[in-house]
């Protein structure tokens, strides 16, 4: 089993827990069988619809970063959670690690993903020290778990002094005004499911918040077309160093 814990697992239980009951609800905690698979989703069709949109996100990634970066690059996953894109990272080549402070899922993406170039680390991004440097990093649908995205980039730049970009993908971003609003369904998302207090861990960013160093580079298809062919609905921005 290629999993490294790095920090203590306890202080963590508490969030995991809640976090993988609201999952358990969602129908979002897979079947070994089932993480195989990903991004094809066998289950229900709005999670197939879901699962479309990711695979359809991470194809473009996956095509920006080949172009990019050498095989072999090493490639951070914060929040890999089950583990299913930091093992499409390593199928594409690269040197892949996923890092997260769930370890159940943690513990699930070591035991189903059998790459050799795959590894994942149970450890808070924030006190994590890596043993190597990584050439590119992906936040894939977990900005929303940290507080500041401006603390995170930071601490990422400062901890891998030879990082260049960071990439963020399936994503939702606000403006000023919608804020409010995007909290308070949120709030009442998570009363629906039992969880009040994971609503604490949830908050709203608009692309400011990411800085002047943050841009989109590849924009999703226009509304129309994503109706007729599909498609993820989000950008992919990459945010530089700016060294």
């Amino acid at each position: 089993m290629s999993l490294k814990i790095y920090t203590e697992t306890e202080p963590w239980q508490d969030f995991t827990a809640a976090y993988l009951r609201v999952r358990e609800k969602e129908g979002r905690v897979l079947s070994d069988a089932q993480l195989l698979k990903l991004p094809r989703f066998e289950g229900s069709e709005a999670l197939q619809k879901e699962w479309q949109l990711r695979e359809d996100s991470a194809k473009r990634l996956l095509k920006i970063l080949n172009n990019q970066y050498p095989k072999k690059a090493n490639v951070l996953d914060i929040g890999c959670g089950n583990g299913w894109f930091t093992n499409s990272l390593a199928g594409a080549g690269f040197n892949a690690t996923g890092i997260d402070v769930n370890l159940p899922e943690l513990e699930q993406a070591a035991r189903v993903f059998k790459h050799k170039n795959v590894s994942f680390v149970f450890a808070d991004v924030f006190e994590w020290e890596p043993e190597e440097a990584f050439d590119a990093v992906i936040i894939s649908a977990v900005l929303q778990y940290f507080p500041s995205p401006k603390a995170l980039f930071k601490r990422l730049f400062e901890v891998n002094p030879a990082l260049k970009k960071i990439y963020i993908l399936d994503t939702n971003f606000y403006s000023e005004a919608e804020k409010p609003e995007a909290k308070k369904r949120s709030e009442n998302y998570y009363a629906q499911h039992g969880e009040t207090a994971m609503a604490q861990h949830y908050h709203h960013f608009s692309v400011e918040d990411l800085g002047k160093k943050a841009k989109a580079i590849s924009s999703p298809k226009p509304k129309l077309m994503r109706k007729l062919i599909g498609g993820s609905p989000f950008a992919i921005i990459e945010v530089s160093s700016g060294h």
